[in-house]
């Protein structure tokens, strides 16, 4: 079993107070981040740009992980609007959820088990879209080595003001002075690692606090054949007398039974209330339940891949709630999908520009179009 990232756990290291002086520093390894640099290394000087991650600045790595997360009205309508180069293409298969030994619609007579925070999200049909054609530095090998040089591998603890310039502390006591933050990761965490607190608005802190989500467990299995034809979203429960939630997935599609086969499998926990044991638990019952549904499971052998991230997407934001007019949060900018939007477009009512209901992935493009604006 291979863990990966199973919990970022903050170990005791020797303080060795180093300053670092940059122009721009990115927080986090995301494709938000990353597309944030590739932005900051055209727009200013290529040497003032730096990312503080551990992540692994790599394309497989910074990819979006698990089943699709472009679906729903708003957001299939947001990117068909604004990235229309995007090769969108909305998928007619209905998720289905398994019940009585066969899997059903949503939307049809039968009711599936309890669904739990996140799932709902799954319920509705996702849309296709080409990766490399919204992030194109996604394709050059050499943009992911210039990342790696840029990159800073600590952990930050404290995050403060030191006048008009951001400070960011790692675990090693290094202490990173920047003009300006691009804050990748969950507002959530800014908010946690901030040690001047009573400086943020009680309108900022309001937004943070509501994003604030559960982890995702992620799954990955890579089977040498092919499991399944099914290429819509399913959702496995965990239990049938319990309400643990479901197991969220999705099939890639094969060119035959003799093709090698990958599957997606996504639930949500609380990392407070679990164990790694609790984890195993919750894969050994994805595996039984999948050996159940498909009875050849069992002899088709598979390489197995797990992350656990509290880079959760949010779903439920206020967005009477704009950064516009947050003078302490001056040269910090917030671009995850978890991010509150900057400004609201007045001067303009067309679909394109609307900020009504977007989340996933186009809440984080909307986000990062408004920040690239700003620095323009």
């Amino acid at each position: 079993m291979a863990y990966s990232d199973l919990k970022k756990l903050k170990k005791e290291e020797i303080k060795d107070i180093t300053k670092v002086e940059v122009d721009n520093l990115i927080v986090g390894g995301d494709l938000f981040a990353l597309a944030s640099y590739d932005f900051l290394k055209r727009k200013f000087s290529e040497e003032n740009t730096k990312i503080l991650t551990k992540e692994m600045l790599t394309k497989e790595s910074t990819s979006f992980l698990g089943p699709n997360i472009l679906r729903g009205e708003e957001n299939i309508n947001y990117l068909k609007s604004v990235f229309e180069h995007a090769e969108i293409v909305e998928k007619t298969e209905v998720p289905k959820f398994y019940k009585d030994m066969k899997f059903k619609p949503f939307g049809g007579r039968s009711k599936s088990e309890k669904l739990l925070w996140g799932e709902e999200f799954f319920t509705s049909s996702a849309a296709d879209y080409s990766l490399e054609k919204i992030f194109p530095f996604t394709n050059d090998e050499e943009f992911y080595a210039k990342a790696q040089k840029d990159q800073i591998e600590l952990l930050y603890t404290k995050v403060f003001k030191d006048g008009d310039i951001w400070v960011i502390e790692c675990s090693n006591g290094t202490q990173i002075f920047a003009k300006r933050i691009i804050w990748s990761e969950s507002p959530w965490k800014f908010y946690e690692e901030s040690i001047v607190k009573e400086k943020l608005s009680n309108e900022f802190i309001e937004f943070v606090e509501s994003t604030k989500t559960p982890c995702a467990l992620h799954v990955k299995l890579e089977f040498d054949k092919e499991i399944t034809k099914q290429d819509e979203t399913l959702l496995i429960p965990l239990s049938y007398t319990h309400d643990w939630g479901h197991f969220i997935c999705e099939f890639s599609k094969t060119s035959d039974e003799n093709s090698k086969q990958v599957g997606h499998f996504l639930t949500f926990i609380d990392v407070n209330d679990t164990n790694e044991e609790d984890i195993s638990k919750k894969i050994r019952l994805l595996k039984r339940n999948l050996e159940k549904i498909y009875p050849h499971f069992k002899d088709i052998n598979a390489k197995e891949f797990i992350v656990l991230t509290e880079n959760t997407h949010s779903l439920e934001f206020d967005d009477s709630f704009f950064l516009e007019g947050q003078d302490y949060l001056k040269n910090a900018y917030f671009i995850s999908s978890s991010a509150p939007f900057y400004y609201d477009n007045k001067e303009s009512s067309s679909d394109a520009d609307s900020l009504s209901g977007l989340t996933h992935l186009s809440r984080g493009l909307k986000v990062l179009l408004q920040v690239k604006n700003l620095l323009s």
